[in-house]
């Protein structure tokens, strides 16, 4: 059985990590401000083009979480949901064979009686 609960706590870890690239995004957004401001030089433009890659990989690997989180909670509930499907059909499946079972036995026993003769 799929437990939910723990498809959350799951999914919120990989929130809690994307939070801290967060974090280390607006660390580089504030380097590559001092770069601008502070330094000059040809290198600098190396430096600020280095920071703009990893901000843009900082942001796509951000969205690759937040879709994995996204999935793997909507994934256990699916399976949750199935699983509860299969339990219901069974169940049924279950109550309608006890169903048929004291059918036949009480017709079974009705037969009997119509042959005893006392």
């Amino acid at each position: 059985m799929v437990d939910v609960g723990r498809a959350a706590t799951g999914a919120s870890q990989l929130r809690t990590s994307m939070s801290q690239l967060s974090s280390a995004k607006n660390m580089l957004i504030r380097y590559k401000a001092m770069f601008g401001t502070s330094w000059q030089g040809t290198e600098i433009c190396y430096y600020i083009a280095a920071i703009d890659e990893a901000i843009r990989q900082i942001d796509s690997l951000g969205i690759m979480i937040s879709q994995l989180a996204n999935d793997y909670i909507n994934t256990a509930n699916t399976i949750r949901h199935e699983e509860e499907e299969a339990e219901r059909l069974a169940r049924e499946a279950a109550e309608r064979a006890a169903r048929e079972a004291a059918e036949a036995a009480r017709a079974a026993l009705a037969a009997l009686n119509g042959r005893l003769t006392i």
